[in-house]
């Protein structure tokens, strides 16, 4: 059995619902038409790409070869969420087929979802790096124990399923240091994922109350939190960014209220 990431930046929610992943490369038709296993696919990538670079085109075909022929029924399946920032775990229960009638990415592979909607929060930052990679489709080598404990966990809380992960992550820690560096392109939802992290495991209740009272005074609004019952001066109040908070202020029963001169105020 193989973990296999995917990426799927073209399809949403119909992935999930309907229980199948897919990729592009529709011009080539039914992969199963095209003999010749690696090179005949190079061959043919060739022919509708002519002026694409020879390490373009054996990438493509590296996809499509691990899509149509190394991919297995059984094998599990790792799929980044990205409207929601949240990650997919299911099991392929096909072989390859090709959907004529959709209107686009036709190569696909039918999938039972195990885990949906899972906070990337519940795995490592190294195993985040990982299933990171630019390829749409790529095996998993160095994180499956978290990937499988998660599944193994369908069914349970978010809490469990992270409990699960974390007691895997134990089991198999190694004192080598990770050689899953992020790539500059990807040090934005990197450092996303850290600061998430620490935000949801680090801080007591009392400290999260008091860092988001002072960032929202150093974002310019009149805040307060318990263990201070002091205000501060403030500018402006873009409706933004009072949008954007409200869900985290509402971890630590926040609400934001009118002052007195209809400038918002931060009270817990």
């Amino acid at each position: 059995m193989n973990v296999w990431g995917v990426h799927n930046n073209a399809l949403t929610t119909e992935l999930t619902d309907e229980g199948f992943i897919s990729i592009g490369w529709d011009e080539l038709g039914a992969l199963t038409d095209i003999p010749g296993g690696r090179e005949g696919l190079k061959a043919r990538l060739t022919e509708l790409n002519p002026d694409a670079k020879p390490r373009s085109i054996a990438g493509q075909a590296g996809v499509l070869i691990r899509f149509r022929d190394e991919m297995s029924v059984g094998d599990v399946i790792v799929a980044p969420f990205k409207p929601t920032s949240t990650i997919n775990i299911g099991v392929v229960t096909s072989d390859y087929y090709f959907e004529a009638s959709a209107p686009f990415h036709r190569h696909r592979r039918h999938v039972e979802w195990k885990q949906i909607g899972l906070p990337r929060t519940v795995f490592t930052q190294s195993a985040l790096y990982e299933i990171g990679s630019v390829l749409a489709v790529f095996r998993i080598r160095n994180h499956t124990d978290e990937f499988l404990a998660a599944l193994q966990s369908a069914g349970g809380s978010v809490e469990q399923v992270s409990q699960a992960v974390e007691k895997k992550v134990i089991e198999t820690q190694s004192s080598e240091d990770s050689d899953d560096e992020p790539r500059a392109s990807r040090i934005e939802r990197h450092t996303r994922d850290f600061v998430l992290e620490a935000l949801h495991k680090r801080l007591s209740h009392q400290e999260f109350e008091d860092f988001t009272a002072a960032l929202l005074r150093a974002l310019g609004y009149q805040a307060r939190s318990p263990s201070t019952r002091r205000t501060v001066g403030w500018m402006s109040s873009p409706t933004a960014i009072l949008s954007a908070w409200n869900p985290l202020l509402s971890r630590c029963s926040a609400s934001i209220t009118p002052a007195r001169s209809g400038r918002p105020r931060y009270s817990s």
